[in-house]
């Protein structure tokens, strides 16, 4: 009995632990870093995201995860300001925590959000 009920809260914990990440994929529209946020336009609805010091910001090429480093993130946020303005830049973000305390862990840059538009006009043979 005391093995079903360990293994029991043991699932618990682990399902529970599961439940409190999420990933939110969407455009990014703005990177505040003064204000730690960043926000997120997912179908017509815009997100604020918390961000800390330990929020990783960056790109992945050939399945290897780069973070941009510290003193290029300003850099990071013009961009994205601008960026903004036209089409967005894709991101997909990975969230810990829930409510109040709902913080971005992890902001990977997908590139432009061009999207399936940049096939439209074009005739398929």
């Amino acid at each position: 009995m005391p093995r079903r009920l360990a293994a029991a809260l043991t699932l618990l914990a682990l399902c529970s632990g599961v439940a409190l990440a999420e990933e939110i994929k969407g455009t990014l529209l703005k990177l505040d870093l003064e204000g730690k946020t960043v926000t997120v336009k997912v179908g017509d609805d815009e997100k604020k995201i918390k961000i800390n010091d330990k929020t990783e910001i960056g790109r992945v090429k050939d399945d290897k995860f780069t973070a941009v480093p510290g003193d290029k993130l300003p850099d990071l946020a013009r961009l994205v300001d601008v960026a903004a303005k036209g089409r967005g830049i894709l991101v997909e973000v990975t969230t810990e925590g829930e409510g109040d305390k709902k913080v971005g862990t992890k902001i990977v840059l997908k590139g432009s959000g061009k999207g399936k538009e940049k096939d439209k006009g074009k005739d398929k043979k």
